[in-house]
């Protein structure tokens, strides 16, 4: 997309073939991000709408690992539907706005976009580059 690469993950064939079909020009793999092996090459990571389909514990695990994959520099992009979304079978756990910045804290200063329609909360977090340490 605008000359960048980019790589999309998801563990269902079929969204995978859909996706594929829609943008035949993205690296699209089937695949579990727990299972995917990090380099911390990526200069932006997001997750979008998938926290709300797993447990907190599921959803921590998914986080620490796409923030592996985050370069110095990078960004991590989350989103989920709110609170106030109509309820959905496949949901197992439900967001306000503050519980989605305080699931980012742990990696920096999280910063929420406020700019979203109503139904959807998204934060970012930046990886702060490593700086040397002097000694």
């Amino acid at each position: 997309m605008r000359g960048l690469p980019v790589e999309g993950v998801d563990k269902s064939r079929l969204k995978i073939a859909g996706a594929q079909r829609l943008f035949p020009e993205i690296d699209f793999r089937q695949g579990d991000i727990l299972e995917l092996s990090s380099s911390r090459s990526h200069d932006t990571v997001i997750l979008a709408e998938v926290l709300e389909h797993v447990s907190e514990e599921a959803g921590n695990r998914m986080l620490d690992k796409a923030w592996e994959a985050v370069a110095d520099g990078g960004r991590l992009i989350v989103s989920v539907p709110n609170e106030d979304c109509v309820p959905h079978a496949n949901h197992v756990r439900l967001f306000r706005h503050d519980d989605l910045v305080r699931s980012l804290e742990r990696f920096g200063s999280p910063r929420q976009i406020d700019e979203q329609p109503y139904k959807w909360l998204t934060a970012y977090v930046d990886r702060v580059e490593a700086r040397p340490a002097h000694g």
